[in-house]
């Protein structure tokens, strides 16, 4: 076993442990041959073995090693060199300053469905990426899984396998990690690229649910149960559900293919949220998901205030109200109140009887003529704005017979020496002018102003 200080290779030096497992030990190391920080692993042999099955082991870790160090990928590890130091084969790669996403579980808790999503899609391109080159990767699992600024990389090839290899490796010995190796290569088969899919769906299933999904108390319960025992439902990822199962299939030949399974993460990996929908400051209507409603501007539009609220249009907008029509009723009322008045003060009697009905026949009884102003008056809708098409005409000259005078006291009575000769017969009254209609004097009034039509948002 080596310690700090050791250089293998006569170049890297060996500075601390990182982490540990079932084929070895990863050690920090500096290369100072490039003057820069590497990850080495050193492959040991736990389990009692024949020199002949160690000089096997020693040649398929180095062919294994030489042949990932090919792989060029932005999701696996780079493997730089493999050195044979002391009868003890070394794996020098790539120094991930990050976690296991073993430990980062273990620290935070599972992980929600889509980042689980995100990241095996992640590692399904990685092994994808290897399986083009022809290498089995044979042994993915958390621990064997960095998560760096991320991103996860795939490491540790140190028992893969590679398509052409000249010596392979056979015996009774399984290599692999319990929990996460495929049935296929329990029943003694060498494994393909199935068999890390079925790692892939064992990682999965541990960063959602936080324990592997064949953990059992020791390792050889975990292998019978890899083999005979369904594995649980997913609880916390619902969303990873379809895909799991396919994944951990026991029989080769039901389990999910690389396609369906990145068309299964890429719908997982989609965050689900509700639309909401914003409606800018400077629209003038609001959504409300089923119909439009108008919104009032900022500024009062000029006009009359309404004293009742309109009926609703149809289409959402307040109708507008008949002025025209109003203004008629009120003016043709007024007319009829006046005479009725001036009526009612004759018939009362008084001393300022006179005097009232004077004044109420004086606002009945016509103006005198007046002259005619230059047609500066606007022209309203539909006439012409020269005087022959005006409907303000000037109004008669009063009757005569129409004028009273206020009573005067009789004078004192005198004989008179004589009759005064009959007065000559007054000419007879024009014919009395007819007052317009109150139509005519509601249409001779200038228009109110228009309101500005609305206008509804393109």
């Amino acid at each position: 076993m080596a310690s700090s200080g050791h250089v293998v290779g006569g170049r890297y030096r060996l500075d601390s442990v990182l982490g540990s497992g079932g084929m070895g030990v990863v050690w920090r190391a500096f290369d100072e041959r490039l003057a820069r920080w590497v990850a080495v692993k050193e492959i040991r042999f736990t389990q009692p073995m024949t020199p002949e099955e160690r000089e096997e082991v020693k040649y398929r870790a180095m062919v294994e090693a030489l042949s990932a160090g090919r792989l060029v990928h932005p999701n696996v590890v780079a493997i730089y060199d493999a050195v044979d130091d002391g009868n003890q084969p070394w794996v020098v790669m790539r120094l991930v300053e990050g976690r296991s996403l073993r430990e980062m579980v273990a620290h935070e808790g599972p992980l929600d469905s889509a980042t689980a999503a995100r990241l095996g899609l992640g590692l399904l391109d990685a092994l994808d990426a290897a399986h083009a080159a022809g290498v089995v990767h044979r042994d993915v699992k958390p621990s064997n899984v960095l998560i760096a600024g991320g991103r996860p990389l795939l490491t540790d090839f140190s028992i893969a396998t590679v398509a052409g290899a000249p010596v392979p490796l056979r015996g009774s010995v399984v290599m692999g990690s319990p929990g996460y190796v495929a049935p296929e290569r329990l029943h003694g088969d060498e494994g393909g690229v199935p068999a890390d899919l079925f790692g892939l769906g064992a990682t999965l299933f541990y960063a959602v649910e936080g324990y592997g999904p064949f953990a059992r108390e020791d390792a050889m319960s975990c292998l019978i149960a890899t083999v005979c025992d369904p594995h649980p439902r997913p609880v916390r990822g619902l969303a990873l559900t379809a895909v799991i199962d396919g994944l951990l299939a026991k029989d080769v030949d039901d389990r999910m293919d690389s396609d369906a399974v990145r068309a299964a993460l890429l719908a997982a990996a989609q965050p689900r949220t509700r639309t909401v929908y914003r409606v800018p400051l400077t629209s003038r209507r609001a959504y409300t998901g089923h119909r439009s409603v108008a919104v009032l501007p900022s500024a009062p539009v000029a006009g009359p205030p309404d004293t009742a609220a309109p009926p609703a249009a149809p289409d959402g907008h307040r109708a507008r109200p008949p002025r025209r029509r109003r203004v008629t009723i009120l003016t043709a009322g007024a007319a009829l109140l006046v005479p009725v008045a001036a009526t009612l003060a004759s018939a009362a009697g008084g001393p300022n009887s006179a005097g009232l009905a004077g004044r109420a026949d004086a606002a009945v009884r016509p103006a005198p003529p007046a002259p005619t102003p230059p047609p500066s008056h606007r022209a309203s809708r539909g006439r012409s704005a020269s005087p022959e098409g005006c409907s303000h005409r000037p109004r008669a000259a009063p009757c005569p017979h129409w004028t009273r005078t206020a009573p005067t006291a009789p004078a004192a009575w005198s004989p008179s020496p004589s009759p005064a000769p009959p007065a000559p017969a007054a000419a007879p009254c024009p014919p009395p002018t007819r007052r317009p209609s109150p139509a005519a004097v509601a249409a001779a009034r200038p228009a109110p102003p228009r309101r500005p039509p609305r206008r509804s948002p393109a």
